[in-house]
């Protein structure tokens, strides 16, 4: 018998005496016509059961898998909370042919996820204009993708309707077929995940912990975005993607994304600035990214002991900074000039601010032409040709002297770069 049809599935999910192996008899939600309630998706239906009081996802496959028994069993035995509990049930449901024949056919019981997908939710923050929930999905979304890569598996279909979001806020993945385990051999990944959110090199030999990268860092980017400024939503389709695409990227032909990449840096906001320029990598491995969004969730709110300033680094082309060869801010920075009196001069696409030694952004420094580090309290800044002096707190100041000589360059003077 071949695979059965999701037609197929349905009438013996609706009609489940004698069915299952040892589900018993679970109760199929129909929808207001009477009919089972499913998903479908290109390779399975999932049916929406209850078995004693409580609601589960029963995956039935039109193309089943060739490692699903491992990767189940794996997950199995390593419970996590990014993850819903879930049982592989080998010959568990019996299918009739149209023959009258009939036989066993492998399904997956998953707890139902209460909660919205992540798209829902974007979708319906923009909807009320809700600033503070979409910054709560942006945040909710930084702290699940920091878990995700520090687990030793990778989830291999990264979007927002593969997420949902509890009444918590707390996100939870969906959909385990296209995962990378370690040490389960397979000749590539059985899927390379959804177009809209992957890099478009990405390919079937690509199978590895990296392949939630690309989709981590768009997402992110893009929900950092919109907490950032919900109209940059505006014009959008939201439906199938999230803001940017990968396609209207690699052409250079995305107005939002430009924009996007010049708000983010005049405002000082390094970190969504940074995932900006990863989603231009030329490879769907981000190794920078687990630290930039370890930065982002975790931040780095400890001061340096001591007098002991952060100094400045330099790894694949950004800056960041370290205390005794500690890394306390990650490469975010276009360029990076040392602390003096604990603040520090950085700059981010053509813009230049005072950031403190945990990184964040102390000065927004974005209304002036050029910035030159703190000295005796005040720093001189130069705006539209013209240099005068603002305190630590950025307002305007006047210059102090200095045994008669003025803090403020002359023209023509060296820029301190």
């Amino acid at each position: 018998m071949n695979t059965p049809t999701i037609s197929q599935y349905a009438e013996s999910v609706c009609h489940p005496y004698g069915r299952f192996r040892t589900l018993g008899e679970p109760a199929v939600e129909r929808d207001a016509y009477g009919e089972p309630l499913l998903y479908a998706g290109g390779n399975a239906a999932v049916f929406k059961v209850w078995l004693a009081g409580r609601p589960y996802a029963l995956k039935c496959y039109t193309r089943p898998g060739k490692r699903n028994g491992m990767l189940y069993a794996y997950l199995a035995a390593r419970r996590t909370p990014l993850l819903c509990e879930v049982r592989y049930l080998p010959e568990e449901l019996y299918i009739y042919g149209p023959d009258g024949e009939g036989a066993w056919y492998d399904t997956v019981l998953t707890e139902w996820a209460d909660g919205d997908s992540l798209g829902y939710a974007v979708r319906r923050a923009l909807h009320h204009r809700d600033t503070e929930r979409m910054a709560a999905l942006s945040r909710g979304f930084d702290a699940m993708v920091a878990a995700l890569l520090s687990m030793p598996w990778a989830h291999g279909d990264l979007k927002p309707g593969n997420i949902t979001v509890g009444t918590d806020g707390t996100m939870r993945l969906l959909d385990y077929d296209a995962m990378y385990i370690p040490g389960i051999d397979a000749p590539g990944a059985p899927e390379t995940g959804t177009p809209q959110f992957n890099h478009p090199s990405r390919n079937a030999s690509f199978f590895s912990k990296s392949i939630d990268d690309y989709p981590a860092a768009l997402i992110s980017a893009a929900l950092r975005t919109l907490a950032a400024d919900l109209s940059f939503a505006d014009g959008a389709d939201l439906t199938d993607s999230l803001l940017f695409t990968p396609p209207e990227l690699f052409a250079r032909r995305s107005e939002r994304y430009a924009k996007a990449l010049t708000e983010a840096a005049r405002r000082g906001d390094a970190v969504t600035y940074r995932l900006l320029t990863l989603l231009l990598s030329p490879t769907p491995a981000l190794p920078s990214l687990g630290g930039i969004i370890r930065f982002a969730t975790d931040g780095n709110d400890a001061l340096p002991a001591g007098n002991t300033a952060p100094e400045p680094f330099l790894r694949n082309g950004a800056w960041g900074y370290e205390t005794a060869g500690h890394e306390t801010v990650p490469p975010l920075f276009d360029t990076a000039l040392r602390f003096t009196e604990g603040l520090a001069v950085v700059e981010t696409g053509g813009f230049r601010h005072f950031i403190d030694p945990t990184g964040h952004t102390a000065i927004v420094g974005s209304g002036y032409d050029h910035l030159k580090p703190f000295r005796s309290g005040v720093a001189a800044v130069r705006r539209a040709g013209r240099w005068s002096c603002i305190d630590r707190q950025g307002n305007p100041v006047e210059s102090p002297s200095d045994n008669g000589r003025t803090g403020i360059p002359e023209a023509g003077g060296e820029e301190n770069r």
